[in-house]
């Protein structure tokens, strides 16, 4: 069965050509401890796996056994019997069965370049084709990776760090600071593992974003529908308001069309008074008319007869008078009026107001035979 390749990496340098390198992130992190950790030459056999062991594709690095015996030899290394015989040991004490596919070297003073005595120092300990080959630069900080291809060490461009659990290499770390004889201040922490959380955790958070932006999304898409929907029924209500508005105004004209025609009938149509008036003037008329045919046939007018009667209530009524306090007073006949005494007294109709003021009365007020009137 495949190994399924890694999806939590990290790039580094430019990825061209094969194979393609995957180094586990604890076996990264102990180069670094063993490089800092003293100035002498420090080295490490390679712990990994290669899926067809002719020509792989991918080779993955998953742990590291540090050499406690490399020792210098001229401008190449020594790997001795006893490194060898401790290494096989810790091998198996913690990886079981798994294969040495290299070696790491980290040596100050020694610029991180190869030479013909370390390529035949690395045919002699790893002839397998393919076989690793990493050396550290201590003033850059930087590893530089190689291939056992064609009887030589070629360079690769670029490797993959990755990020699993690795409890084999976790307990081999712990164990290695003891053998050291190093004051563990705290435990190895689980990188791979704390690694992955924080990716999980990120992309959680890329998630919750994303979900944040389109819910972000839909409510500003409901906030403009809202928005739109309610201009849309102001307008509709602005022109039914603009439309009772119209109505009213419209009914008001027609009302006050009325009211002022009304006014005008009003106008036109006579007072009380003035239709008295009017009937008053038409009787006068008559009786004028009359007085004309009479005059024409010899008759005595009105007037005259009034002056008769005058004159004849002077002469033949004197015994209808008392003598008052402050004049005279008149008794009142059967169908007497205001307007006929003042014409039987004074001959004229110009003396009803006097009579009614001296009297408290009124023009129109009721008088009754035997009632007695002071005269002016």
């Amino acid at each position: 069965m495949e190994r399924e390749i890694p999806r939590n990496v990290r790039q580094i340098g430019n990825i061209s050509g094969g194979p393609k390198i995957y180094v586990e992130d604890y076996v990264d992190t102990f180069f670094g401890q063993i490089s800092d950790q003293t100035e002498e030459i420090r080295g490490a056999f390679l712990i990994g796996e290669m899926e067809d062991k002719e020509h792989p594709d991918y080779i993955y690095i998953t742990g590291a056994i540090q050499m406690y015996e490399l020792k210098r030899d001229g401008n190449t290394f020594k790997i001795t019997e006893e490194t060898w015989k401790n290494a096989y040991e810790d091998c198996k004490r913690y990886f079981g069965n798994a294969t040495i596919v290299g070696w790491f070297v980290s040596a100050p003073g020694i610029p991180a370049e190869i030479n013909d005595e370390v390529i035949r120092t690395h045919e002699n300990a790893f002839p397998n084709t393919y076989s690793i080959f990493v050396m550290r630069d201590l003033r850059e900080k930087e590893d530089y990776f190689y291939v056992n291809k064609f009887n030589d060490l070629m360079k690769v461009s670029g490797y993959y760090i990755y990020y699993e659990k690795n409890p084999a290499m976790q307990n081999y770390m712990i164990a290695s600071r003891r053998k050291n004889g190093l004051t563990i201040s705290e435990s190895v922490e689980d990188r791979a593992a704390k690694s992955f959380r924080n990716l999980i955790r990120t992309k959680g958070e890329l998630e919750d974003q994303k979900q944040s932006i389109h819910f972000m999304r839909i409510a500003s898409s409901f906030l403009i529908l809202v928005m739109l929907v309610m201009g849309i029924t102001m307008i509709n209500n602005y022109d039914k308001i603009q439309s009772v508005q119209k109505s009213l105004e419209a009914l008001t004209e027609s009302a006050q069309s009325e009211q002022e025609a009304k006014r005008v009938s009003v106008d036109r149509t006579p007072s009380v008074g003035l239709k008295k008036e009017l009937e008053e003037n038409a009787v006068e008329k008559k009786e004028i008319n009359k007085e004309d045919a009479a005059a024409k046939s010899g008759e005595k007018t009105t007037e005259e007869k009034t002056k008769q009667e005058a004159s004849d209530w002077k002469e033949g009524a004197a015994e209808e008078l008392e003598e008052g306090s402050q004049g005279d007073i008149y008794v009142v006949r059967k169908g007497d009026t205001l307007l006929s005494i003042s014409r039987k007294v004074y001959g004229t109709d110009e003396n009803i107001a006097s009579i009614c003021k001296i009297n408290g009365l009124k023009e129109n007020d009721f008088i009754y035979v035997g009632q007695k009137l002071l005269l002016p």
